[in-house]
């Protein structure tokens, strides 16, 4: 990011006299631009969205699954499995959802893995719900809602970096919840946050296409009307 003004300038002073070159170079610009504002917007939204303003008495807690080693819970999926732990210990008559499938490595489901953590941890097993059919976070949230009753109010726990392309998924699914993060460690967590945000432009692909198309055609109509103007009459 830094080093495109010095590129930039490179490339202009090199194609400065041709329209179609100079055209690809402000495209460039833009998308550049635009994606740049939008892992700000991001980064802003996924961070808000940690905060909860009112508290919400919760009927589930749905805390969604990661890989397995084996049919062992690594510290990551540990980390949420702990966290929906102290939400559902914050309430009364409240029931833990584990969900997640199994995968192709793993000895067991991924929501059956974090029920018998759960339970070295104390909880009791008449609190706790296993979904063990879920492959990817949306199914995660539409089966895990199908296990509950009508109404219920539920929050849906993964790490912090995963969160907000989770209640995202909700949202399109028009299923209303909140989420919590789970603390992750700092060197897993910038990969992990690269992978979310093209994950986020991926789930709203058709948005960004639209509104990166109203933006070229000024930019085609303006390099245009430059081209025009240089020209002899």
């Amino acid at each position: 990011m830094f080093l495109y003004p010095i590129i930039g300038n490179t490339y202009l002073d090199t194609f400065s006299d041709q329209p179609l070159m100079l055209y690809f170079y402000y495209l460039g610009t833009l998308i550049i631009f635009y994606l740049f504002i939008m892992t700000i917007v991001y980064t802003i939204s996924s961070f808000l969205n940690l905060f909860h303003w009112k508290n919400q008495k919760l009927d589930y807690v749905v805390v969604l699954g990661s890989g397995l080693i084996g049919d062992k819970v690594p510290p990551l999926l540990a980390s949420r499995i702990e966290k929906g732990i102290h939400i559902y210990k914050s309430n009364q008559n409240c029931k833990l959802i584990f969900s997640g499938g199994q995968g192709p490595d793993e000895r067991i489901s991924e929501g059956q893995a974090m029920a018998l953590y759960a339970e070295k941890q104390g909880i009791a097993a008449e609190d706790i719900i296993i979904e063990n059919k879920a492959r990817n976070t949306r199914e995660n949230i539409l089966f895990s809602k199908e296990l509950m009753t009508n109404g219920s109010r539920f929050a849906i726990i993964s790490n912090y970096y995963h969160l907000f392309r989770a209640l995202l998924l909700a949202k399109e699914l028009e299923i209303s919840c909140i989420g919590f993060g789970a603390k992750t460690r700092l060197y897993f967590t910038l990969n992990a946050y690269i992978r979310e945000l093209v994950g986020y432009l991926y789930l709203k692909r058709k948005l960004h296409i639209t509104l990166l198309s109203i933006l070229v055609i000024p930019l085609t109509i303006l390099i245009t009307i430059l081209y025009l103007l240089k020209q002899p009459l």
